[in-house]
């Protein structure tokens, strides 16, 4: 359900011009506009697996908040 509101939400956010634009600046600034293209291709791949093991990662108790960022 979540992988199916991020998709939505992005495909229907890039359908405005000047959204995109700003969706490509920001992957170009980040590493490379065309992993644009990918970002929903890789979001489907992401198991329920991966979701517990960063999870445990992160939320283990010895944080109090987590902020998710490009490498």
């Amino acid at each position: 359900e979540a992988k199916g509101f991020i998709e939505g939400s992005y495909l229907i956010e890039n359908e405005d011009t000047v959204k995109m634009a700003d969706e490509l600046c920001f992957w170009e600034m980040i590493k490379d506009a065309n992993m644009a293209e990918r970002y929903i291709d890789k979001i489907k791949k992401v198991t329920i697996k991966d979701v517990k093991n960063t999870a445990k990662k992160y939320f283990n108790g010895k944080y109090t908040m987590a902020v998710i960022e490009p490498k």
